[in-house]
């Protein structure tokens, strides 16, 4: 090491301490992290990045799905068309954000800060009065219209109860009259009935005076036109009631046997049964099948999802004829979907389903009298978690380029105060050279890395063409086995071995000639100290340790500080090499 004016020394140190400023906030951000986690690097990591699509939840109304955008004051509802994912306005004007809530056909909003509710009347707000929902998870499957007023369907502990809204105030006025559990299991060919799965919602669909239900007892799926309610405190369906004599529960109910008939099951009808619930498997996919109620072309029909196996996820769709239900139609829906969502059209013709997968990334299907088909219907919502984990891929990217930016203002600054307070000249056995500025050092570093960059980046575009990033990202997610995380490692060593390839040809290059491309443009080479020829051997040497001086390509201060403290301009890598860059006159 030389001595040098402590100014310069001063310059040279707070140019490199500017140069970590980067690094520094990096570490600062992660150590606050690291404490606000009690020990841990990330909580949850990467499912923090578990943000469910938008369409899992906004209003269906007049066939659109309502969304409202806008700033303060200027608030504008917008419909998107399930079919085109196209947006237009739906000319109703917010005085500010508000929720918004679809029963049947009506449109309500709700303000969350003042309680204050009205419903969408001809593109009109009318003042209502709607108190707090009574319920935690207030679904969209649940929601629905009773002789034109709102009410909602709520599991308890003995069935299901309705909640109405009568005279301004939320009430659970009825029970809904369910089959009696030991009736149902002489349906179909499972005898394990505990009744209503909490874990598989009930479904209620209007559409105009009818009225859809669907709920499921144990394995078994069942459908009414209508809902048969009772008085609270008179509901049917309890596993524990008495045994009426001479009813032989173990014989299927029938008409015909007018003993063993049941009227509770009048209306009823069994959609689906499954012999064997599927057994768990893929993480954050639930392992009970999901369903949901649907029309086409005015008929019932319903969506029952199963997970055939860990990472494909099958929906069926089954259609009533009025008198028994069949197979209509199924669908394998995209890696990764855990949640999903059926609406119907005002008029019944056809339905849509929404799938969202564990990243929100959503997709809408038509259902139609021909089929199941895909729709554009999710292209003006974001996939808000899956934009949050490539955004942070991102970052990861363009950290390295931040702190090189930073590198380069610390080079300039660096290489000026070297300019006016250092010796440039080498001399060896009476031959005077120059030694290379670090100015030109950095410009001929750029550009080996850009060409070697280049030439990975190249290879990098066709190794994954045709590979699904979105799967990727959901496997990592899920930490699930798929095809993409097992090809992800292959890919990633190719282009570790085309980096190490193209870096070797350089160093060779430099070793033989003195030369690499970035150094030949900047008109500087590599010598050994004795001003002969580099050799293959020192310039190994010194790229090997550029990690020491770049802190493996990230952080580029050590370097700049060896060469602007040193005698004669050599980094680490030079020392230890015994070589030194001049200018090639």
């Amino acid at each position: 090491m030389s001595t040098y004016k402590p100014w310069y020394v001063f310059i040279v140190v707070a140019l490199a301490l500017f140069a970590t400023a980067p690094h520094a906030l990096l570490f600062f951000t992660f150590g606050l992290q690291y404490i606000a986690n009690d020990g841990r690097w990330m909580r949850n990591f990467p499912h923090e990045f578990n943000d469910q699509n938008r369409l899992l939840d906004l209003p269906f109304w007049h066939d659109r799905f309502v969304i409202a955008n806008g700033p303060h004051g200027e608030v504008q509802v917008d419909g998107i068309d399930p079919e085109t994912g196209g947006r237009s306005s739906l000319n109703i004007a917010l005085p500010h954000p508000v929720n918004l809530v679809a029963f049947g056909d009506r449109l309500f909003t709700r303000d969350v800060r003042n309680n204050e509710s009205a419903e969408v009347l001809d593109g009109q707000l009318q003042s209502v009065q709607i108190p707090e929902f009574p319920f935690n998870s207030f679904d969209n499957e649940r929601r629905f219209l009773l002789n034109g007023q709102p009410a909602v369907l709520q599991c308890s502990p003995a069935g299901l109860t309705v909640a109405t809204l009568t005279s301004g105030s939320w009430g659970l006025a009825y029970d809904v009259m369910l089959p009696d559990l030991r009736r149902i299991a002489t349906i179909g060919n499972s005898k394990a009935i505990f009744g209503l799965d909490p874990s598989r919602k009930p479904d209620c669909l209007n559409q105009g005076d009818r009225l859809h239900l669907m709920i499921c007892y144990g394995s078994h799926l069942f459908y009414r036109e209508g809902i048969h309610l009772g008085p609270r405190g008179d509901i049917s369906g309890n596993m524990f009631a008495p045994i009426v004599p001479g009813q032989n529960w173990d014989q299927t109910a029938s008409a015909l046997t007018p003993e063993n008939f049941d009227p509770e099951l009048e209306g009823w009808s069994l959609v689906r049964e499954d012999s064997e619930i599927p057994a768990a498997g893929l993480i954050g996919i639930s392992n009970l099948p999901v369903e949901g109620i649907m029309l086409i072309d005015g008929q019932p029909a319903a969506l029952i999802v199963d997970e055939i196996e860990p990472g494909n996820t099958l929906g069926s769709i089954y259609r009533y004829d009025g008198k028994k239900w069949s197979a209509f139609a199924r669908q394998p829906f995209e890696f990764g979907s855990n949640a999903f969502r059926v609406v119907a059209t005002a008029d019944g013709k056809m339905s849509y389903i929404v799938a969202a997968t564990s990243m929100g990334v959503a997709r809408v299907y038509a259902v139609d009298s021909n089929g199941i088909r895909l729709t554009p219907g999710a292209s003006e919502i974001p996939a808000i978690g899956m934009h949050k984990a490539k955004s942070f891929i991102s970052v990861l990217i363009l950290i390295p380029m931040i702190a090189f930016i930073f590198a380069c203002i610390q080079g300039l600054g660096t290489s000026r105060a070297m300019r006016k307070r250092t010796d440039s000249e080498y001399e060896f056995d009476l031959r005077v050279v120059t030694l290379a500025s670090v100015r030109r050092r950095g410009m001929a570093r750029i550009i080996d890395l850009v060409l070697i960059g280049l030439a990975t980046v190249g290879l990098g575009a066709f190794l994954t063409i045709g590979f699904d990033i979105d799967a990727f990202l959901e496997a990592l997610h899920l930490g699930f086995d798929h095809s993409t995380v097992k090809a992800a490692p292959k890919i990633l060593l190719d282009l570790v071995l085309c980096f190490g390839f193209a870096w070797f040809a350089v160093l060779v290059m430099q070793g033989i000639t003195g030369f690499t491309p970035g150094k030949r443009i900047c008109r500087i080479r590599t010598v050994a100290s004795t001003l002969e020829r580099c050799g293959i051997g020192r310039s190994l040497i010194r790229e090997c340790a550029l990690i020491v001086d770049s802190g493996c390509l990230l952080f580029w201060p050590p370097g700049i500080l060896w060469i602007a403290l040193s005698k004669y301009r050599q980094r680490f890598g030079d020392l230890i090499a015994d070589t030194i860059v001049i200018e090639n006159a």
